[in-house]
């Protein structure tokens, strides 16, 4: 028996917390279409933790809006495939970020730097590639793992430096 996340979740307009987090859920993060609502609508959620689940396909680009809460999506041990979607940086108030153990590929969208209060990023265990995401202005990043990927190689980034709050990387 397939255990979806159920679209209708998104009709709890009051929800603050989404966990489903370790419940062996499959098929994909689901978003609004023309019939029904989906997670997309939850705008006042400040959690979406989906991790150790089952869950595949694209994290699609209308999961995120700039309308929203969240602070925390944490989407880790998963099987979710493809692009990490640029609309993620339109969350402004959005805090920590976990995809790690996926297959994500592509490269990390630019416009995560619009994260001022981002605190938390770990991508690893994916299949990322080109440039290492430049993070300079992201002046609240303590914790950054971005390891076992394939991005391009190159030297070190001088732009580590210039994150004051960084403690681990």
């Amino acid at each position: 028996m397939q255990l979806n996340i159920p679209p209708s979740i998104g009709n709890l307009s009051n929800l603050s917390w989404l966990d489903l987090s370790d419940n062996k859920l499959q098929g994909p993060i689901p978003v609004s279409n023309e019939t029904a609502p989906s997670l997309d609508r939850l705008k006042n959620a400040k959690h979406f933790h989906l991790a150790d689940n089952h869950l595949s396909g694209d994290i699609r680009s209308e999961l995120f809006r700039s309308d929203m809460t969240l602070i925390h999506v944490i989407f880790n041990n998963n099987q979710l495939s493809g692009n990490i979607p640029s609309s993620i940086g339109l969350v402004s108030t959005l805090q920590a970020l976990r995809l790690d153990s996926n297959s994500l590929d592509g490269i990390v969208p630019q416009n995560i730097t619009n994260l001022k209060s981002f605190s938390k990023l770990y991508l690893s265990n994916n299949k990322l590639s080109g440039h290492v995401p430049n993070l300079t202005g992201m002046v609240s990043l303590f914790y950054v793992d971005m390891s076992n990927n394939s991005f391009d190689a190159s030297y070190i980034p001088t732009w580590f430096t210039e994150l004051p709050s960084l403690t681990t990387l």
